[in-house]
């Protein structure tokens, strides 16, 4: 019995996991049609170039 309670409680999590997932990629993507419309950099695309920067700033400091 315990062992079918365990099964329930952990496809539960797994749905619910799934369902936040789903909410995730939902926004991710209405933030990229957003900037697309907008004329903006999306939010992963500045993240990717902040780290671009940052790993140029650091090359630099090695350099030196």
């Amino acid at each position: 019995t315990n062992r079918a309670g365990n099964v329930v409680l952990q496809s539960a999590a797994f749905e619910k996991f799934d369902r936040l997932r789903e909410k995730v990629e939902m926004a991710e993507a209405e933030a990229e049609a957003l900037a697309e419309i907008t004329g903006h950099a999306s939010p992963v695309a500045l993240k990717s170039e902040v780290e671009l920067q940052l790993a140029a700033l650091k090359k630099r400091r090695q350099n030196t």
